[in-house]
């Protein structure tokens, strides 16, 4: 592309799409003149535009129009309401553990092929969820299929298939969380209380791991209650594949140092 069509190019690779896959608004940033400029580029040349500008045109229009596209698709894929459109420019650090557990994550999504099985743990409050749900976002925007769900979650919905008017089978249902690109499981160590909620969460998080997809956990315990949770089989496959981690969130909760 000449430089006639430079600002088009900057304003969809260098601004609209890095703000919706970090969380932000398309237009987060962006200014009433870079898109004149952007438009304005296109038709600079005589004759008008060829065709590589009206492709880029095309592409600005529909990445406008897929962000209401993409909050239907986290909603589909049960991301919790109130963290669809969460980024990890929304997970602000304040130190470098903070800063590092951030950088973790954000690479395993962008690491094409990861196999990794990331466990975040800690006191409540200290953006767990919040960073979970960023890198769903972050899967999601980028094109792929993107999870949230709990270990209870996983026993209800396979439960379900038990009833005879059910047009789905355990199977189904297991294939669903096996198959998506990413997966957030929350809430670790919260259930796991029954055989059927451990047999059902051990069937996905293996098939995960035998199909080799990223898979992120988050829990609320402390570590030696994860691992009487998890199991030693499953805490050893969290050190196996490269950018596989335990990630302590030992800082004071985000929720307590609000004011009321």
């Amino acid at each position: 592309m000449d430089h006639d069509g430079q600002a088009l190019e900057r304003l969809i690779t260098k601004k609209v799409l890095p703000n919706v896959r970090m969380g932000l608004s398309c237009y987060e940033g962006i200014t009433k003149r870079d898109v004149v400029e952007a438009y304005e580029s296109c038709f600079r040349r005589e004759g008008g535009p060829d065709n590589e500008r009206i492709q880029y045109l095309g592409i600005l229009k529909n990445t406008f129009a897929n962000a209401d596209v993409f909050v239907e698709k986290a909603t589909k894929s049960d991301h919790p309401p109130r963290l669809i459109g969460c980024g990890f420019r929304d997970f602000v650090t304040s130190d470098k553990k903070q800063e590092a557990a951030k950088n973790h994550i954000l690479e395993v999504v962008q690491t094409k092929d990861s196999s990794a099985m990331v466990l975040m743990y800690g006191n409540p409050g200290t953006g767990k969820t919040m960073l979970g749900c960023a890198a769903l976002w972050y899967a999601l925007t980028g094109g792929g299929t993107a999870r949230y769900t709990t270990v209870s979650k996983i026993a209800r919905d396979v439960r379900s298939t038990y009833r005879r008017d059910s047009s789905k089978t355990e199977d189904d249902i297991l294939d669903a969380f096996i198959s998506c690109k990413l997966l957030f499981i929350d809430e670790i160590g919260a259930s796991l209380g029954t055989d059927h909620e451990r047999s059902m969460f051990n069937d996905v998080v293996s098939g995960r791991y035998n199909a080799k997809r990223p898979t992120i956990m988050a829990s609320n315990l402390g570590i030696e209650d994860v691992k009487g949770a998890l199991g030693d089989r499953l805490v050893d496959r969290i050190r196996e594949d490269e950018g596989s981690a335990a990630i302590p969130m030992a800082w004071v909760s985000w929720r307590g140092r609000k004011t009321p």
